[in-house]
């Protein structure tokens, strides 16, 4: 299953090689248009009306991908989108275009088209804001459930539960970094909590001390989930459950 980041490159990769596409259909129409200029007017049987036909064909096809990507990832500027096209229809035949002016033609064309690639662009940056609300959703979730319900077995006395479920609670929110960081990290759902500190580490996704502050919260919550003879250290305990709320608010 893709995650987040890879499914924002797959979009982003997308709307680049759209991008590119229509800015060679909007270089196709402006040398029509000048090529097709009489006094720097546009006569319309000047126009080669087979080159019109085939861009007309490569517009229709655009325009559907186009459009599939703003339906699914900005439905609020559907609208917009979809109204462009009534422009460039216009734009793509010429019609009543007979004297227009070649430059007035070309700065409508660019103002339609760039009006089409704006909202394509606008997609990435909304999936990247709201890959981080994922982000702050799953630990703000980790924060209100699991760390006070391990505040409360530390409370009541169940030190070693507290302990456990407060590393649960710290190992899931660094999967969530791996999961929705930028770079291509190697991981596994059942890594620990150390494993996936060194793997953000490397990554340059936190500090060298934050690894090691993970590294000593890994073995409190190792010894807790551990039947030794020992109970944990109710403050040691008391510490894991802190950092790892701090952690979560940090990083």
């Amino acid at each position: 299953m893709a995650t987040s980041r890879e499914k924002l490159e797959e979009v982003e990769e997308k709307i680049d090689r759209l991008v590119e596409e229509i800015e060679e259909i909007n270089s196709t129409l402006y040398n029509l248009a000048q090529d097709s200029t009489s006094a720097k007017k546009i006569k319309t049987d000047r126009i080669d009306w087979g080159i019109v036909d085939e861009v007309d064909e490569e517009y229709e096809i655009w325009y559907n991908q186009a459009l599939t990507l703003v339906s699914e990832y900005m439905p609020e500027r559907e609208g917009d989108f979809r109204r462009t096209y009534s422009d460039m229809d216009e734009l793509l035949h010429f019609d009543g275009m007979e004297y227009t002016k070649a430059d007035n033609y070309c700065g409508i064309l660019r103002r339609v088209i760039s009006k089409q690639k704006n909202i394509l662009l606008s997609i990435p940056s909304k999936l990247e804001t709201e890959r981080l609300k994922v982000r702050k959703g799953i630990s703000d979730e980790i924060i209100t459930e699991e760390l006070y319900q391990a505040k409360d077995l530390w409370d009541e006395g169940n030190v070693r539960a507290a302990g456990v479920i407060a590393g649960i609670a710290l190992e899931r929110h660094l999967l969530t970094l791996c999961n929705v960081s930028e770079r291509d990290l190697k991981y596994e759902y059942s890594d620990g909590i150390r494993s996936l500190a060194e793997t953000l580490s490397d990554a340059g996704e936190i500090t060298n001390a934050k690894r090691s502050q993970l590294g000593y919260l890994a073995d409190i919550r190792n010894n807790c989930a551990h039947a030794n003879e020992e109970e944990p250290d109710k403050r040691e305990v008391e510490r894991l459950i802190k950092q790892a709320e701090d952690l979560v608010r940090e990083i």
